[in-house]
């Protein structure tokens, strides 16, 4: 027969077993709401990031504190200074957080040659070819002697084979 003592014992096992297994689920619960509310968060930040950047929502920055390397990039960008700017149009690129219509956008009011050389180098680095294609001869058409000159140097930097084609009807 079985003694008390060992169905007691067996009785403790299952308790324990029951309040670990709580506790585990609890756990499992608590590291799922982490990763539910972080990646949604990562997402979020970025694309709020992008849209201040390129000034085209502001509301944001009531609701949180930016770090300050965001606060100096975005004043960067909108300085009166032209070398201002230009590091501005820089941090920008390295920091991959705005879109080709923004670029588009500061290049229209750039008055600054360099800070134009810049913001079409980036445009013809960072962004897809079909677009840059596109955007380059729209604004080749429209551009100064001097914009001519700068995107004819940019492509010839840039010579490889998928802006022949573009140097070629640009002709």
């Amino acid at each position: 027969m079985v003694s008390v003592s060992f169905i007691n014992f067996l009785n403790g096992v299952f308790v324990l077993k029951k309040n670990i297994l709580k506790k585990m689920q609890f756990m499992v619960v608590i590291i799922f709401l982490l990763f539910l509310s972080f990646f949604p968060g990562v997402f979020l930040g970025k694309f709020l990031k992008s849209k201040i950047v390129s000034n085209s929502i502001r509301f944001p920055l009531v609701l949180f504190s930016p770090n300050i390397e965001f606060i100096k990039l975005y004043s960067l960008i909108y300085s009166r200074n032209d070398l201002k700017r230009i590091s501005g149009y820089y941090g920008l690129a390295s920091l991959n957080v705005s879109s080709l219509d923004f670029y588009k956008e500061k290049l229209k009011f750039e008055n600054s040659i360099v800070a134009k050389r810049i913001l079409l180098r980036t445009i013809i680095q960072k962004f897809n070819y079909k677009d840059v294609c596109i955007f380059i001869e729209e604004y080749y058409k429209t551009a100064s002697e001097s914009e001519k000159k700068v995107i004819w140097d940019i492509l010839k930097i840039n010579n490889n084979k998928k802006f022949m084609k573009l140097i070629e009807r640009m002709k």
